[in-house]
Formats: C-alpha cells, structure tokens, sequence
C-alpha cells in the first residue's frame, strides 16, 4: 500500500513540475526497474479519477505507455521520457 501510495505522490509532483524535474524522475524510474509497477498504480488511480478531462487525457496517454513498455524490442526509457513530457 505504501508503494501505491508513493507511486501516486511522485504522479502529482510530476504533473505539477516542470520538463526538467519530469526527465530527472523518468531516468529514475527507468534506473529502478520499477516503472511498469508504477504506471499500473498511475493508470488505477487515473481510472479511478478520471473525471476531469485532462486526467482522461493523461489516462489515455499512460494506457499507451504500459502497452509499450511491455515490449522489449521498445526503448522504455525514451517511452518514460515523452509519457512524462506530454502529460
């Protein structure tokens, strides 16, 4: 539960940051090797929180992203990087 916890804290620090503080925390995650565990958490919360629109966007945006980590042949980080950037 604290992982989940976590993992929703560092979405909305994210969101609320800036380009540079959203690249420093996809090479992070990238570096952790827990990002697919993370986005599942995002994606769950989103979901869960869906009705502004601009969440539904982000939701959308994610729901990409976990489909593409999830294949080896794609580079996660540079996947982690524009999720972040374009959220």
């Amino acid at each position: 539960v604290s992982e989940i916890k976590k993992a929703i804290a560092d979405l909305e620090k994210v969101l609320s940051g800036g380009a540079s503080d959203r690249m420093l925390y996809a090479k992070k995650m990238y570096e952790k090797e827990t990002y697919q565990a993370t986005v599942t958490h995002w994606i769950y919360w989103l979901y869960a929180n869906s009705q502004i629109s601009a969440r539904h966007n982000a939701l959308k945006q994610l729901l990409t992203l976990a489909t593409h980590i999830s294949q080896p042949q794609y580079n996660h980080r540079l996947l982690l990087e524009n999720a972040l950037l374009d959220l």
